[in-house]
């Protein structure tokens, strides 16, 4: 059996589609979790109506603690040797099953590719070359988080892998947090079949920056460096600065101009909260992860946190 785990907020628009790419499944031996985070639209009701009478759906409602809790709440209620997640605003496609029941084989995780969906419903294809991460050593792939996305949806995992991790409540980038934790040690296969649609919508991320985006990741980077403590391992090293200066500055800084209310301020509280050990041009230029986009935006925002400012906007007015 395979444990298919829906998290749901406010998704009146969207979970319907969600819900029928999985009854469409060509393999049928599932269960459906869903948690209904505390909706206070018409979600709850939506699922009721689509999931009379087919038994494998089961609806939780909970009050609204956050996606963190949702997943774990779900995790302890789900009974399959399997476990998929699908976030209530996507979809799968209808071989995602059965096509990931064929190729786990001995692995513990499988994973697979994955389309884009804009808001005109225009899809962008495949995100990873399997071919080429094959041949990576998982424990570098996962602790970079870079190439290979921290997201849960888009792997196909064994269930055991969850037995003794939990999401952490009350933390920003949940899914970052625990990405290493899952995959370490772990035999892992990539395929290039998409099967997972991601929707993309305008504003269902984005809130207002606070400091806790900055905050949270610290105590995240920090839980890592400590789980690496005892690696010797050059490329494990330079894996951990890969990631540091991937999400915790680049990801960090893109969030602020993105979202920030006080941009040149915020940008100010991430520069004086980072490693200078290391946060160096030779890190910054020497990288093989990095791509040329994030290591012009490094560069500038070691310079200098305006002029790496000023650029963003004339790029995004370029790219435009």
């Amino acid at each position: 059996m395979i444990s298919i785990i829906v998290t749901v907020y406010n998704l009146e628009k969207y979970i319907s589609d969600c819900l029928e790419s999985i009854r469409k499944q060509t393999l049928t031996n599932f269960e459906v979790i869903i948690i209904n985070d505390g909706s206070t639209d018409n979600s709850e009701k939506i699922i009721n109506e689509f999931i009379c009478g087919d038994e494998r759906f089961k609806l939780f409602n909970t009050e609204n603690k956050g996606v963190s809790e949702a997943r774990n709440t779900a995790l302890e209620l789900s009974s399959g040797e399997y476990i998929l997640f699908v976030d209530g605003d996507d979809m799968i496609t209808e071989d995602c099953l059965s096509t990931c029941m064929r190729s786990i084989r001995d692995n513990d995780i499988i994973v697979f590719n994955y389309k884009k969906l804009d808001a005109a419903g225009v899809a962008s294809n495949t995100r990873y070359n399997a071919s080429s991460l094959k041949n990576r050593n998982i424990d570098t792939l996962c602790i970079e988080a870079i190439e290979l996305e921290p997201n849960p949806w888009g792997k196909f995992y064994k269930s055991s892998i969850f037995m003794n991790i939990k999401y952490p409540k009350g933390l920003l980038y949940e899914d970052y947090a625990i990405f290493y934790k899952l995959f370490k040690g772990r035999k892992v296969d990539f395929i290039d079949d998409e099967l997972y649609v991601y929707r993309i919508r305008n504003g269902s991320i984005m809130r207002s920056f606070d400091r806790r985006r900055i905050d949270d990741k610290k105590i995240i980077l920090t839980d890592l460096h400590n789980d690496l403590r005892d690696q010797e391992a050059d490329e494990i090293k330079k894996a951990y600065i890969n990631s540091y200066l991937f999400h915790f500055v680049f990801v960090t800084f893109n969030v602020i101009c993105n979202s920030s209310k006080a941009p040149l301020r915020d940008g100010k509280a991430l520069k004086s909260a980072i490693n200078k050990k290391y946060f160096t041009y030779s890190n910054i230029l020497s990288s093989g992860s990095l791509n040329s986009t994030a290591k012009v935006f490094l560069v500038l925002i070691k310079f200098s946190v305006p002029i790496s400012f000023m650029v963003k906007k004339l790029f995004s007015w370029v790219k435009k």
